[in-house]
């Protein structure tokens, strides 16, 4: 009776212990771009380099200076959810670049890079530059880019490999 009863107490301990110890890793979700405005934005370079050519193309490119495409952009990377990750970026399936002048060189305020079940995200401010990796939660984020992408009736340019 009193082997039985230890028994008892035993598992019972050892079924605690190990559930206790084999706590799920839950990553918290977060929204990456919901303080992106676009009050600083003059234009938005949106490029896709899903698009290839047998002229050496390794994507296009569409330069975006109308304030309505602009707001279409940014309402749509606030829907974006993630989870942070600590994975090496891959190369891009589509960039989109948040520029605050409409001069030829370039002043970034954003640079977003979405790639399969990736996004990375250069943040600059000043003469600093954050960088954050993240895993999308929703598998339809690059289906949706390439629609929107397709949506802005601008003249794409050509992205040539050199």
């Amino acid at each position: 009776m009193k082997l039985k009863f230890n028994m008892i107490v035993l598992v019972s301990c050892l079924i605690l212990l190990l559930s206790g110890c084999t706590k799920p890793n839950v990553k918290q979700i977060v929204k990456p771009f919901e303080d992106i405005t676009i009050d600083t934005t003059k234009r938005i370079e949106f490029s896709n380099f899903t698009i290839r050519s047998n002229q050496n193309e390794s994507g296009r490119s569409k330069i975006i200076t109308n304030t309505q495409d602009m707001q279409d952009i940014a309402i749509y990377l606030k829907t974006i959810s993630c989870i942070e990750s600590n994975q090496k970026e891959k190369d891009p399936d589509f960039t989109i670049s948040f520029i605050n002048n409409t001069e030829k060189a370039k002043s970034y305020i954003y640079s977003i890079g979405v790639s399969k079940n990736q996004i990375y995200v250069y943040k600059y401010k000043g003469n600093e530059t954050a960088k954050f990796v993240y895993k999308y939660t929703d598998s339809k984020v690059t289906e949706e880019l390439r629609k929107l992408y397709n949506s802005l009736n601008y003249r794409e340019v050509l992205l040539i490999k050199k």
